[in-house]
């Protein structure tokens, strides 16, 4: 029983305050053309669609950001449920809605494209979801919840003193809190059960080493 609650500590820790590795499962498909489609899931800041961008160039091929989609087919009101309480029972049907309008149509189309975003929430909250996702390659980014926040809070930073918009510290707390309720509460536990249930479903899993990127590129 000690054992087992230690390696379930560490588990947590490797997830949630420890990066732990980036995979990819049936990259090769991508790579040889067998398949059009290549997932790519993280947490908030974790660094989906700088990668995406990073894989798009290198593959030659379109970078669909789910994200813009989802916007576009929620109200506001439903967007800000989608994004600051993804457990609530109303969200099970958003994500149920954002993969009918959204991420079967790309998965389904001709188009060779990278597609990011809360793919991996709609797979870990709606199991029909599952068998056509589960067809498709797959990157999983390792980087921790509290990596991310932080590095989602650092981005958002600069991209506000480039435009001169300048926070005080609450906002800038503010925003941090929100980015660690996001991550820690919900999207770590969505994320581990993707990759669990992703593995399980069988495919060729690798280690995946991936540079230090920004949405410039790769970093010097």
């Amino acid at each position: 029983m000690l054992l087992e609650s230690y390696l379930n500590h560490i588990q947590l820790q490797e997830g949630y305050i420890f990066s732990g590795k980036t995979i990819s499962v049936d990259l090769d498909k991508f790579e040889s053309g067998e398949s059009n489609k290549l997932i790519v899931v993280g947490l908030s800041g974790g660094g989906k669609s700088s990668l995406s961008m990073h894989l798009a160039k290198k593959y030659n091929c379109y970078h669909n950001e789910t994200d813009i989609c989802s916007k576009q087919s929620l109200s506001q009101e439903e967007y800000l449920e989608f994004i600051m309480n993804p457990k609530s029972a109303s969200n099970v049907k958003i994500f149920k809605h954002l993969y009918i309008n959204c991420f079967k149509p790309a998965l389904l189309s001709n188009k060779k494209e990278i597609l990011d975003g809360p793919i991996f929430q709609s797979y870990a909250l709606d199991p029909s979801t599952r068998p056509l996702i589960n067809k498709y390659p797959v990157i999983i980014l390792g980087k921790s919840a509290l990596r991310s926040v932080w590095d989602r809070t650092q981005r958002t930073l600069r991209k506000q003193y480039a435009q001169e918009k300048y926070n005080t510290k609450k906002d800038i707390y503010e925003k941090y809190k929100r980015g660690l309720i996001l991550n820690f509460k919900y999207l770590q536990k969505y994320l581990n059960q993707f990759k669990e249930l992703r593995i399980k479903s069988g495919g060729n899993v690798q280690e995946l080493k991936v540079p230090m990127l920004d949405r410039k590129g790769i970093k010097s």
